[in-house]
């Protein structure tokens, strides 16, 4: 950039100037100033205009600065995204790091003015997954999955408790039965004796 300023650019200046020295009506130089300027210029004495000497400094790396300050801010900015409370606390605050503004200020690093914010409100939708995500949504689907388990465990030993009460009462039932049916068969036996 600087050779180019120094090569191509200075010299440009020279020769404009020279031209317009040479070939500018005095009429259109006054136009020029008056438009441009505030004070009235009519009396302005142009011949002492043309036959100025001038010394031309462009100060190109002047708005490298802010540019350098911004690329050297963007990494930090990096950090506080990949930074998990920072990134909670402004969940909690509504709000979720608009990652394609960040993509376009990188792109914008050329020196434009980029005013938009990296943080931007939630939508509705955003919410209820940010909310279906966030830590304590997933424990309280953990306890609740642990918890149906439990119940489908406790579920099943009753019923194997019911089963099992089931069968002795039956086997009971059975073994009463059976004595009946055999106590008369016995009174008999003994009669017949």
């Amino acid at each position: 950039m600087e050779r180019f300023i120094r090569q191509v650019f200075v010299p440009w200046l020279y020769i404009m100037d020279e031209l317009n020295s040479k070939r500018l009506p005095a009429r259109t130089l006054r136009e020029i100033l008056t438009d441009d300027m505030e004070h009235d210029y009519a009396g302005f004495d142009h011949i002492a205009w043309r036959n100025a000497q001038v010394q031309y400094q462009v100060l190109a790396g002047s708005h490298l600065g802010p540019r350098k300050q911004m690329a050297e801010f963007m990494p930090f900015i990096q950090q506080l995204v990949n930074t998990p409370p920072m990134m909670q606390a402004a969940a909690d605050s509504g709000l979720i790091f608009d990652f394609n503004n960040f993509i376009e200020t990188w792109a914008r690093l050329a020196g434009y003015p980029y005013k938009q914010p990296f943080f931007r409100q939630m939508s509705d939708e955003e919410k209820q997954k940010r909310d279906a995500n966030s830590p304590a949504a997933i424990q309280q689907q953990k306890l609740q999955a642990a918890s149906g388990l439990q119940n489908q465990k406790d579920e099943a030993k009753q019923r194997q408790i019911a089963s099992e009460g089931l069968s002795r009462a039956a086997e009971k039932t059975l073994q009463l039965t059976l004595e009946h049916t055999m106590q008369p068969l016995a009174n008999e036996g003994e009669v017949g004796s």
